[in-house]
């Protein structure tokens, strides 16, 4: 989908190294854990990609509703932890970029007002 995000809240853009040949493993251990992650957090997968110039390279970008929730779910359960190890341990290294859509006349919550 080319269309321009239209959900307020926060985006993080995960670049991925891998081995070309781990690709499908990466895919396959996301997408199990990701059953479990979008129901347990304000969150949605907004895609994965490969590289196509560069194919030991990858990105993820998910939406959050906002800062607290990223933070929180960096303790899903046990069953997509397990599989979000698993792609760890498939990825050379990561390069996470977090950035905020505030759209015209509304105002930002990065955090959950308690």
């Amino acid at each position: 989908d080319h269309d321009p995000r239209q959900k307020e809240g926060v985006y993080v853009f995960r670049w991925f190294a891998v081995n070309p040949a781990d690709i499908d493993e990466i895919v396959q251990l996301s997408a199990e854990a990701w059953t479990h992650f979008e129901g347990d957090f304000d969150t949605e997968i907004q895609g994965l990609f490969k590289g196509v110039d560069e194919p030991n390279r990858m990105l993820l970008l998910t939406w959050y509703r906002n800062l607290t929730v990223w933070e929180e779910s960096r303790n899903p359960v046990p069953a997509a932890r397990d599989n979000f190890l698993k792609r760890h341990r498939l990825t050379k290294h990561a390069f996470p970029v977090c950035t905020r859509l505030a759209l015209p006349g509304q105002a930002p919550s990065l955090v959950s007002q308690s």
